[in-house]
């Protein structure tokens, strides 16, 4: 999934766990992450929007292990449990069990 669309699936009424933070991801620093706080409750996904905008808004962003990179909204994006994992985990794993229903009965 690239950014662009994890953008339209704020627009969506789905439940996911909130954001501990977005970046580099561990296991190709050029490419962005987004990382999930597990342990918190559902909050509505539109509330990735500012993270996502600003993860494609041309700033640099510190890899994990150094350098600099930009991403934009063609960039692939990784989900994570923390900022020091590489599992690249679906997004569904930080759905809510109805969120995950709800895209599977789409298409």
């Amino acid at each position: 999934m690239d950014i662009n669309y994890c953008k339209y699936l704020t627009t969506l009424p789905l439940m996911i766990r909130p954001l501990s933070g977005y970046g580099s991801w561990r296991g190709i620093y050029a490419e962005p992450a987004l990382f999930f706080d597990e342990d918190s409750d559902y909050v509505p996904i539109s509330t990735l929007a500012d993270a996502l905008d600003d993860l494609s808004s041309g700033r640099p962003f510190e890899g994990y292990k150094g350098g600099r990179y930009w991403y934009d909204d063609c960039s692939p994006l990784h989900f994570e449990s923390g900022y020091s994992y590489c599992s690249d985990n679906s997004i569904s794993r930080y759905l809510s069990p109805d969120s995950v229903v709800y895209l599977g009965g789409r298409g």
